[in-house]
């Protein structure tokens, strides 16, 4: 199957320069280094599983990714003059020119996606990330267009914002090219004949009504069958899409969409990610980001690659569970008007939800299996699910490894 991503770099320039690197903006992310690590992490996560990778994007954006960073592309196409006039608001619709140009069967990747099993088995009419009901989010969209929008589709009235109408497009295509095309024909009809009443304030929210409510509308129309990459239980907490953490024993999909792009330390997963299986594009970006004087945020990876060697015996969750763990020896726990501290190098941090948990782990080593079992018995018990706790303490054991190194102590 062809893989197609797309980076159209004109929302993320400075106005007053189309050229200069120093004029980027960070894509949604922390800060430019993450951008770009996430940019090359999904390529090449990408590459291992799929041969023909095609990059839709401006001059700019093939000259970054292809001659800078060498990334391995199979083939690159530029985006027309058009996308250099429109509101940057409309950051979907160089996705939806993408989609329309395919003449073969293929999935479009966005590029915050990372993957460690191909994105489906077989191959299906089409292909999307998941479904989703109509958020408050939508119902502004909606409304924005039924009160500007000189023409629009009857079906954006009177849908049922509790039921699934629309699909999440961070995955995108499947074999039927022909009903994709008709669909990327209706999208531009309607986008080029409301232009002059989309601006660039309020433009955002619509792209999620053209691109996705659209979609999964005029696919309902024709009876014709959407498949999920993963099943739809996993969409319900958008959490599930980035459990780094568990990559080594289960995780095979993660989609770092929306606010988790602000997250720091989801963008030092990423950076470790590719620093640790892909250095030879990571010095790139180091170094291209250096010449332009754009390096910020910090890359200490001692934690990261402390936890990295515990962690990578363990192919299953259950390997996980039995693993022996306590506290590191300058961790202290303090209780203070029933509220309780973890105490490191003099510093306090409040302990609540399931960071409680940390408390189990005090002053002996401890099994995954032996904090379960202690929640069975707990009144906790009857509130969490055991698959719930279980997923939960191994993501708090995880993630305070490989962010603040509190359970590297490893009984031999």
């Amino acid at each position: 199957m062809k893989i197609v991503q797309t980076l159209w770099t004109l929302p993320s320039l400075d106005k007053n320069s189309r050229t200069n690197l120093e004029n980027r903006l960070s894509g949604g992310w922390l800060y430019p280094k993450y951008y770009y690590c996430a940019m090359a992490y999904s390529c090449l996560t990408l590459k291992k599983f799929y041969e023909n990778i095609e990059l839709v994007s401006d001059e700019f954006g093939a000259d970054l990714l292809i001659n800078k960073l060498k990334l391995p592309y199979t083939s690159v196409k530029i985006l027309p003059d058009y996308f250099n006039s429109i509101p940057v608001g409309l950051w979907a619709l160089p996705k939806i020119y993408s989609y329309s140009i395919q003449s073969e069967p293929f999935i479009h990747v966005d590029n915050d996606i990372f993957i460690w099993d191909e994105l489906h088995k077989n191959d299906v009419g089409l292909l999307v990330q998941n479904f989703e009901n109509l958020s408050d989010g939508y119902d502004v969209g909606i409304q924005q267009i039924v009160d500007n929008c000189e023409t629009y589709p009857d079906f954006l009235l009177g849908l049922d914002k509790y039921e699934f109408q629309s699909i999440n497009a961070g995955v995108f295509g499947g074999n039927d090219v022909n009903f994709i095309q008709k669909y990327t024909q209706f999208v531009f009809d309607f986008v080029n004949a409301n232009l002059k009443n989309i601006s660039h304030k309020d433009s955002g929210i619509i792209n999620a009504i053209f691109e996705q409510l659209f979609f999964y509308q005029l696919a309902k129309a024709e009876n014709k069958r959407i498949t999920t990459v993963l099943p739809q239980e996993k969409f319900d907490n958008m959490a599930n899409l980035v459990k780094f953490e568990q990559i080594s024993f289960g995780c095979k999909y993660i989609h770092c969409l929306g606010k988790f792009k602000k997250n720091k330390n989801l963008c030092k997963q990423v950076e470790f990610r590719l620093y640790n299986d892909y250095p030879e594009t990571y010095q790139k970006i180091i170094k291209l980001l250096k010449s332009k004087d754009m390096l910020k945020g910090s890359s200490a990876f001692d934690n990261y690659e402390r936890a990295s060697a515990l962690f990578s015996c363990c192919k299953t969750q259950d390997d996980l569970l039995n693993i022996p763990l306590m506290l590191s020896p300058n961790i202290e726990i303090e209780k203070h008007r029933g509220r309780y501290f973890l105490v490191e190098d003099n510093k306090k941090y409040l302990l609540k939800n399931w960071n409680k948990i940390l408390l189990f782990f005090y002053g002996q080593f401890r099994t995954v299996s032996d904090l379960l079992e202690d929640f069975a018995k707990s009144e906790l018990g009857n509130v969490f699910t055991y698959e719930d706790t279980k997923d939960n303490v191994i993501s708090l054991i995880c993630f305070h490894s490989m962010y603040y190194n509190r359970f590297v102590k490893l009984q031999m």
